[in-house]
């Protein structure tokens, strides 16, 4: 989202210094690794075999939206992965 936001702020000022509403873009330097931190990655471990039914069985017992269950259950079955790995 910063960067997105960083993005429109420096079309924005582009646009201006282009129309001659400012006379340089003070945005033009910033790069986001200037102002971000660098996020660390998080890898989580996958589920072994002997505990997929333990698994399934807690995702039927979970009480919110239908919605994040059926989520979760679709996950469980596909074993998608974030990120790689």
């Amino acid at each position: 989202m910063a960067k997105q936001t960083l993005q429109t702020c420096k079309q924005i000022m582009r646009y201006a210094v282009v129309h001659d509403f400012i006379s340089f873009n003070p945005a033009a330097d910033i790069q986001p690794r200037d102002i971000l931190r660098k996020r660390k990655k998080r890898k989580y471990p996958r589920v072994h075999a002997s505990e997929l039914s333990a698994l399934l069985r807690r995702i039927d017992a979970y009480e919110w939206a239908e919605v994040t269950v059926l989520a979760m259950r679709i996950l469980a079955y596909t074993f998608v992965r974030t990120g790689g790995a």
